[in-house]
């Protein structure tokens, strides 16, 4: 038998930690205290998680979807993470008097679990380098620059932004205070795979186990150095290259320590912590223009939506008077042209399109406008700025190959700046269409007054308001029959993002230009038969080259990361919890537990 955890009996030493808590009724899966608070997490089978301070009183309880296999605390108290059953990975917020999580890992296959979790800081003697005098680190914080989501406005209309679905939390800034300093949270998963996070969220690299000759490894306990040199683990596993007998003993488990080199993140600490700082905000600010522009989305619906019931019902009406060949389009050019009302077109500007129906028309579509004007320019675009010089700071660091080598890609770089620069222009292209459209939309709306008017009472109307009538067929062919604004946030197959990445290499110069080297291609300077693609594929395809680029760090990592040693210690027959029921998963330090092997003479 071996011996591993601490005992949870506290009889001796916290009586109403035992009566209280851990009592024969609430089947307490494992147990951590906090390194620096008097808080404890319990976890209970079925996957019920508690928080309990002075070792007796409740916080706060929650109930999670898949057993709890493991937890760590931060170093600092402020974070618990706790690995599940499913493959999950939710890291809880302390500061909060109630349960409030993000999922900071998902195993990418289903039917594995999270074994063991380890959370460790380091402070980089490479880069204790103090800030200068009078600067901030946390002055370029998304929270500090950018207008709140909540601050949206509110139209007087039910085209208005509902500021109370959209909140802060969903934004995920939370940064580290100093540069030089890095927690990495360790993730050991069922398939012998190890995952480093910096500061939690950040996935750094993977060593998986099966490709250093453990087959079928399940890690029990890890724990890794303070100054993040190595890392040393307890893992069930079978082991290649070994000589047995039978088959029997060939297909055996085998309880190892497994030693691994993990220097390369002792020596590139600052840079990760660096690379991950600009990954918080990065992401952060995108998710923040998502949020816009879903906002904005919403507003162009709204507007879109008005127009199509009125052109419906006028379709009603040629319905009605059996008017199979006429179109609304023909007949509002008509009146346009002659002034003169056929039928159908008298009866709907009389009965349905009344001078009430036009107020309301009038007051929601003008509010939509405003609205998606003042989310561009006012939340938008300088979420948009903020991206670029945030972006232009990891092209720096892609440049300076002494000290970040391959972790950050230049071309990755450049391209997703020059997509965000297109994307900022796609926005100034949709501000001048909507102008162009509410002020088509203004003279549509002084002349159908009119019409009303001169329909409900011939006598009552003086000389025609029709003053621009080319704004009025404008309307009508790109607003109400068609939709001008729609390739903004329709997906257009046929829309290509070629024009918009110009080809950027400075990689063969030894310095900087003296300009700034990237010159957008800004969709109004491009042809108009030109398909550009809407603001969500811009959208979608700048994540998706955001991605890679912090998918790079990971891969330049792995390289470096390798098993040093692996000591076969015995034959690996199971666990067993407290003589209870067996276990064949993790090991918790504040858990007694007795590994059971067969010991031979």
């Amino acid at each position: 038998m071996l011996d591993c955890g601490q005992p949870t009996n506290f009889s001796f030493t916290f009586p109403q930690y035992e009566e209280k808590l851990l009592t024969d009724d609430t089947d307490v899966r494992m147990t951590l205290w906090c390194p620096i608070a008097d808080l404890l997490a319990i976890a209970h089978k079925g996957g019920s998680l508690s928080i309990c301070r002075n070792g007796v009183h409740t916080v706060w309880s929650w109930l999670g979807e898949a057993d709890v296999m493991s937890m760590a605390w931060r170093p600092d108290g402020k974070e618990l993470a706790v690995g599940f059953e499913s493959g999950l990975v939710r890291v809880f917020n302390m500061a909060l008097p109630y349960p409030s999580s993000t999922i900071v890992w998902r195993s990418i296959s289903q039917g594995i679990s999270i074994t063991s979790l380890n959370w460790n800081d380091y402070d980089s003697v490479a880069s204790k380098e103090k800030l200068p005098f009078g600067i901030d680190p946390l002055v370029l914080s998304p929270n500090l620059v950018l207008p709140e989501i909540s601050s949206l406005i509110t139209a007087p209309s039910e085209l208005g932004i509902d500021a109370r679905n959209v909140s802060e939390g969903e934004l995920d800034s939370e940064l580290p205070d100093e540069t030089h300093q890095i927690d990495i949270l360790t993730i050991c998963d069922s398939e012998g795979n190890i995952h480093f996070c910096a500061s939690g969220r950040y996935f750094a690299s993977t060593i998986p186990l099966l490709a250093h000759g453990l087959q079928d490894a399940v890690v029990l306990q890890s724990v890794v150095s303070s100054d993040l040199q190595s890392m040393s683990l307890m893992a069930k596993a079978r082991i290649e290259g070994t000589t047995t007998e039978t088959i029997a003993e060939q297909d055996a488990e085998t309880l190892c320590w497994v030693i691994i080199d993990t220097s390369i993140l002792n020596q590139r600490a600052s840079q990760l912590a660096n690379i991950a700082k600009k990954s918080f905000h990065i992401r952060a600010c995108l998710k923040y223009i998502s949020i816009c522009n879903d906002a904005l989305a919403k507003q162009y619906r709204g507007i879109a939506g008005l127009s199509s019931s009125n052109l419906k019902k006028f379709e009603q009406v040629l319905l009605d008077h059996e008017e199979s060949n006429a179109t609304p389009i023909v007949e509002f050019l008509g009146l346009l042209a002659t002034g003169m009302t056929s039928q159908p077109l008298h009866y709907y500007l009389e009965q349905v399109l009344t001078e009430q129906q036009i107020r309301k028309w009038e007051k929601e579509a003008n509010a939509g406008f405003q609205s998606m004007l003042r989310i561009i320019c006012e939340y938008i675009q300088p979420a948009c700025d903020r991206l670029l010089c945030l972006l232009n700071d990891l092209n720096a660091y892609s440049r300076w190959r002494e000290n970040y080598d391959d972790l950050v890609s230049e071309g990755l770089t450049c391209t997703a700046i020059s997509l965000v620069g297109a994307f900022h222009g796609r926005y100034q292209e949709l501000i001048v269409a909507l102008k162009k459209t509410s002020e088509s939309f203004q003279e549509f709306i002084a002349w159908a007054r009119y019409m009303v008017q001169h329909v409900v009472d011939p006598g009552s109307t003086g000389r025609s308001a029709c003053s621009r009538p080319l704004l009025i067929v404008d309307f009508l062919e790109n607003s109400l029959i068609s939709d001008r604004i729609s390739n903004f946030f329709v997906m257009n197959e046929s829309a290509s993002f070629e024009p918009f990445l110009p080809s950027v290499n400075f990689g063969d110069q030894p310095f900087l230009p003296p300009a700034y080297p990237f010159r957008f291609k800004l969709p109004l300077s491009l042809p108009s038969d030109i398909h550009r693609p809407s603001l969500f594929e811009f959208l979608d395809k700048l994540n998706q080259t955001i991605e890679e680029i912090f998918a790079t760090p990971a891969q330049s990592l792995q390289r470096h990361l390798k098993v040093v040693k692996c000591f076969p210690l015995c034959p690996y027959e199971g666990i067993e919890h407290q003589g209870k029921t067996p276990l064949y998963g993790s090991i918790n330090r504040n858990t007694t537990v007795r590994i059971i092997t067969e010991v031979q003479n």
